[in-house]
């Protein structure tokens, strides 16, 4: 008689196993001679996969120390998937009996290998999500959660900031802000948001909301990296994509600043005043001028 091998495949991206984990795991347990439990990777951290396979494996061994644990990363290719882990399951059981346990009807449209697939009925699945989701709103006053907390910024990868400048130009002079808190101009700019669609979107909508100016036709000048004393010293720095967009005088009846704004001019572009710029902003100043921008 041949061993029967239950699979259970899952990501488990939760500070603890949910009911609905355990029902499926308990029913492949029961209904096997030997049950393997497959960790979903991806290769980059992010917000839906915070946790590393170290610490889940750590999680179900404590409750099922004898299952195997095994990660299995992802492929944006389902078809390609599906083989990579047929192909782990045959070399560890050439022989044996295979059935994948699922407590979700969409599985089945994913997967694509040769093994049976097996739905637990009357699992009550809970968002892996929404658990995290909670987890996230909640501030534990003990150490571990500030240790939590440091270990996060002390092991998560270097990343860039990604920035968006752009001088609105009328005629030889280009428009400038002079920000709360600081003593020299800078141009109209932040960080590209997550729902904009290209730099260039980003820039309209960056000059919309400091400057009320409407822009288009962009032209790309040249990108830096931007000094900030706010990522002195730490894991990430800032990027900027410099642009410029021209206007006429009768856009310029629009011109009014936010609240991040103290004051706002129009410079002209003479090197004579690039000591009126801001320091991570001079170099974008000094493309202006070596370029001859003028409107027109």
């Amino acid at each position: 008689m041949k061993i029967e091998i239950a699979i259970v495949i899952g990501r488990f991206q939760v500070p603890k196993l949910t009911e609905g984990h355990r029902f499926l795991i308990d029913n492949a347990i029961k209904n096997s001679d030997e049950c393997v439990i497959f960790i979903g990777r991806t290769s980059i951290p992010n917000n839906r996969n915070p946790l590393s396979f170290a610490s889940i494996k750590s999680m179900m061994t404590e409750e099922y120390p004898n299952a195997i644990i095994i990660p299995i990363f992802d492929n944006p290719n389902d078809i390609e998937w599906s083989k990579d882990l047929d192909r782990t399951i045959r070399l560890l059981f050439p022989f044996e009996n295979i059935t994948i346990f699922s407590g979700r009807d969409g599985f089945k449209d994913k997967y694509f290998g040769c093994f049976k697939v097996k739905k637990i009925k009357g699992m009550k699945c809970v968002s892996g999500t929404d658990s995290r989701l909670k987890v996230g709103k909640e501030i534990i006053h003990s150490e571990d959660f500030r240790k939590g907390i440091i270990w996060k910024s002390q092991n998560q990868y270097k990343f860039v900031d990604m920035a968006i400048d752009v001088a609105v130009i009328i005629d030889n002079f280009v428009v400038v802000g002079k920000k709360n808190g600081y003593s020299k101009y800078s141009f109209c700019g932040g960080f590209v948001d997550i729902k904009d669609k290209t730099l260039e979107e980003a820039g309209i909508r960056e000059v919309k909301e400091e400057f009320n100016l409407k822009i288009k036709n962009l032209k790309y000048i040249c990108s830096a990296s931007i000094p900030d004393y706010r990522f002195d010293g730490v894991n990430e720095k800032i990027l900027s994509s410099f642009f410029i967009a021209c206007i006429d005088k009768k856009e310029l009846e629009n011109l009014k600043f936010n609240e991040e704004f103290k004051e706002i001019t129009k410079l002209k572009i003479v090197k004579k005043n690039v000591e009126f710029i801001h320091e991570g902003h001079k170099q974008f100043f000094k493309e202006l001028l070596k370029k001859g921008v003028i409107n027109g």
